[in-house]
């Protein structure tokens, strides 16, 4: 019920307005053989483990609606409450949550100009045993 109440208040914001078309530069997604390199990155992280428990999504990061192809989000939900287990490639990062029951989550973002997964952390949304978000280098 909580999903729905959230999901029609953020409807009944955005419907006052058309939405504008993203620019063609906002279509693009990023590449499968840096998602694929980051699904096998992540299955060796011992939070993640294996990847068909889990709800994936990559998509460029866009700060202060500036498209950052060197940045990628990923966006890792336990399968079964946020969708399906498997990947999604988009093009920007648009996720919102207003989920308050207790999941697995993981996630950060992909700098490739580093090769590093900034801001990562993971475990349960409730409870504070995420830790504290860190660095993943290769």
């Amino acid at each position: 019920m909580r999903n729905l109440s959230a999901g029609l208040l953020l409807l009944s914001i955005c419907a006052c307005h058309d939405a504008p078309a993203l620019p063609v530069a906002f279509a693009d997604k990023p590449p499968l053989a840096t998602v694929r390199m980051l699904e096998a990155r992540l299955a060796r992280e011992p939070c993640v483990g294996a990847l068909d428990r889990w709800t994936r999504r990559y998509s460029y990061r866009a700060p202060g609606l500036r498209l950052s192809k060197h940045e990628i989000v990923i966006d890792l939900t336990e399968a079964g409450y946020d969708g399906p287990a498997g990947v999604s490639i988009e093009p920007v990062y648009a996720i919102f949550k207003f989920d308050d029951r207790p999941i697995q989550t993981a996630g950060g973002i992909y700098d490739d100009r580093l090769n590093v997964i900034r801001y990562w952390s993971c475990g349960s949304n409730i409870g504070g045993d995420r830790g504290p978000r860190r660095d993943l280098p290769s």
